[in-house]
């Protein structure tokens, strides 16, 4: 897909954050422990300058420290209802559960497109670490 550099849609910022239960990510972090092999941490993902009679797909994947993909959620469907109509902004929050070997830096990265998946808008990444318990 080819990125449209001149589109208004933004991510504005992406987080790793504490896990959250009920998957709204509100408390950023940077280091997650590794429990028997696995972790488990939110994501906050704000997006801003939508057209709030679109349709757009955001892309997730987590990346590990040997650049593997550890963690791809289906494709999200943003549709009209999801966007603010004053400010044209959205706020997408989830819960990533990850195979935590090797222990090291990941990378959350993300993609706003367009509906029909032929253009990317804009892509940013985040990082953070997986910690052992020592």
């Amino acid at each position: 897909m080819e990125m449209q550099a001149s589109r208004s849609e933004k991510i504005a910022f992406i987080f790793p954050a504490k896990f959250a239960p009920d998957g709204f990510a509100v408390n950023p972090e940077l280091n997650f422990l590794e429990e028997n092999g696995s972790a488990k941490l939110s994501v906050g993902i704000s997006l801003l300058g939508l057209n709030k009679e679109s349709y757009y797909w955001l892309t997730v994947t987590v990346t590990d420290p040997e650049e593997n993909i550890v963690f791809q959620p289906p494709t999200e469907r943003i549709t009209p209802s999801d966007i603010d109509p004053v400010h044209c902004t959205t706020f997408i929050s989830m819960n990533v559960f990850l195979q935590a070997k090797p222990l090291g830096v990941y990378q959350i990265n993300c993609a706003i497109s367009q509906y029909d998946g032929t253009a990317v808008y804009d892509s940013k990444y985040a990082n953070f670490n997986i910690v052992g318990d020592n």
